[in-house]
């Protein structure tokens, strides 16, 4: 009886948009790759290109995009799915690299990112490569303000579902709306955020932070995750200045 009011179809289109979207967000870690790092432009190409496949296959399924607003039981079940496999196919890059030795790990990783809780199956960080640790940073700053209200933010294809959308990824009091439309409260809630980024972002760099641990660190502490390029965190870089301004963005990001 319940699946006969999920349209599976319109389901599948939508969640193979996000897909497309999640594999041209995973090459921007390789804008910061140098000489040294072929293994891992490699393996995000790979993970990139796998993503792209799964997104195609699910757009193929769906065959259309939403013509009416989603019902509350779809929206809930798009909303996991969205989660799920944002986690399943983040975990490709780091899979594929030589610095995850299994794709338990990788997976242990990515969920971790996504969903800002910070724990980290890696013992020493600053081993990693800069594509890997801007992706992990990149899983918080994503995960932090949430997968699906970027998805109604920048996928006008989203515009007949967001509503739904938006009251099954934020419940009680968050769920209230900023502007009468779902589109300008998602995109008024980004704008927000990527002015607390940039800020924070030009705040450690004063502060003497290199341009990529202070993109990393902007991105991990609006996120309200917690990863770090050094294994000890913040500490390792010995500047209260520094400490004040990630506790500062912390208490915003919350």
């Amino acid at each position: 009886m319940a699946a006969a009011f999920i349209d599976y179809r319109t389901i599948s289109w939508v969640l193979g948009a996000f897909m497309a979207a999640l594999s041209a967000l995973m090459l921007t870690p390789l804008l910061f790759a140098g000489g040294q790092d072929a293994a891992v432009i490699g393996a995000f190409l790979k993970g990139a290109g796998i993503t792209l496949a799964a997104a195609v296959l699910l757009l193929i399924t769906g065959l259309r995009r939403p013509e009416r607003e989603l019902r509350p039981r779809e929206a809930m079940l798009l909303v996991v799915l969205v989660w799920v496999m944002t986690c399943l196919f983040g975990a490709l890059p780091l899979w594929f690299t030589p610095e995850y030795s299994s794709f338990t790990n990788a997976l242990f990783e990515s969920t971790s990112g996504f969903t800002t809780t910070g724990a980290s199956v890696i013992g020493d960080v600053e081993a990693l490569s800069r594509p890997v640790h801007l992706w992990r940073s990149l899983s918080h700053w994503l995960g932090g303000m949430g997968i699906v209200l970027l998805g109604i933010a920048i996928l006008p294809l989203l515009g007949h579902g967001g509503n739904a959308l938006y009251r099954a990824e934020f419940s009680g009091s968050s769920s209230e709306r900023l502007r009468p439309r779902i589109l300008e409260t998602a995109r008024s809630l980004w704008r927000i955020y990527l002015f607390l980024t940039t800020l924070q972002f030009l705040l450690l760099m004063l502060a003497g932070m290199s341009a990529f641990e202070a993109l990393c660190h902007a991105f991990s502490t609006l996120g309200t995750g917690g990863f770090s390029t050094r294994n000890a965190s913040i500490g390792g870089f010995e500047s209260q200045a520094i400490e004040y301004i990630v506790i500062l963005f912390m208490l915003l990001g919350g």
